[in-house]
């Protein structure tokens, strides 16, 4: 019920209008990446591992559009998750032992400062920011998903205050804001620079769709270096390109759904609770 109520609170803030008025922030990214690589061609060809740069990319798009104007602060949160998901990599990597992620190993203690750092980090920035926000320090409203996700709390809670049945337990709170912040990274991060690694890939594969590509955002977007957010529902090609590569290597290969009750799937009884794997790249293949 909870996490019910904290969906419906923070969905609108992921409101396809919403995400498109961050497009020039995002287009700051992509373009520093640029320059970066043009700089690194100016003696001539030169070999790209674009996977890497992509990680970098995807990690500077989600700390600008999720932190605005704290994109410092959010950058050295990010790189203390960064830190977080590769000892959780390497614990994977171990024998299975039940109860083992509780045990004080050197590697469990490090996970653990690390966790609390970056809690600590996100409830002092929500913080701050909700005082800017309750001093009218913000400006023609929030530019990031955070600014969103507080307005969108703030009213929720002022909606609330006037309910007398209202329950503080249903309430989004600080810590509920920093845990979806950290969703940003963890579920944010790695699926988007998988999805540009491999459609980079599959257009090199396929110039044809390449050129076909670059000949409708040149036409779409004419002389504008950065797309506005008209711009983009206009770009068919690239979102035909986009959607049959997250077909071909979806970045998530598989999620989990409980049966709420018994239901008959494909001739078998699945009885009420139980849990499905649903093979996301088998059926996409």
């Amino acid at each position: 019920e909870k996490w019910a109520h904290h969906r419906k609170i923070i969905t609108p803030t992921f409101h396809m209008e919403n995400l498109k008025l961050l497009i020039p922030v995002a287009a700051t990214s992509v373009i520093n990446m640029l320059d970066k690589w043009s700089a690194m061609s100016k003696s001539g060809e030169v070999e790209i591992e674009v996977s890497e740069w992509f990680q970098s990319l995807t990690e500077d798009v989600i700390a600008r559009t999720a932190f605005g104007s704290s994109y410092e602060d959010g950058k050295e949160i990010f790189r203390l998750q960064a830190q977080q998901m590769e000892l959780a990599s390497q614990a994977f990597q171990k024998v299975f032992i039940p109860g083992y992620r509780f045990l004080p190993t050197k590697r469990n203690m490090k996970s653990w400062k690390l966790d609390k750092e970056i809690k600590k980090s996100l409830v002092n920035l929500i913080d701050q920011r909700k005082g800017n926000w309750g001093n009218k320090m913000v400006e023609n409203g929030p530019k990031d998903l955070l600014g969103l996700m507080i307005q969108a709390s703030t009213k929720e809670s002022g909606k609330r205050m006037t309910e007398l049945n209202s329950s503080p337990s249903s309430k989004i709170t600080v810590h509920d804001i920093a845990e979806e912040c950290k969703s940003f990274f963890f579920a944010g991060e790695q699926t988007t620079s998988n999805l540009l690694t491999w459609t980079t890939v599959l257009l090199a594969m396929h110039p044809q769709w390449q050129v076909q590509a670059r000949e409708e955002v040149l036409k779409v977007c004419g002389s504008r270096d950065i797309p506005t957010k008209d711009d983009v529902v206009k770009l068919k090609k690239l979102s035909m390109i986009l959607n049959e590569s997250l077909r071909l290597y979806p970045p998530i290969v598989a999620t989990i759904r409980r049966a709420k009750t018994d239901v008959e799937l494909g001739g078998f009884k699945i009885p009420h609770g139980t849990e499905l794997l649903i093979p996301i790249l088998a059926v996409h293949h």
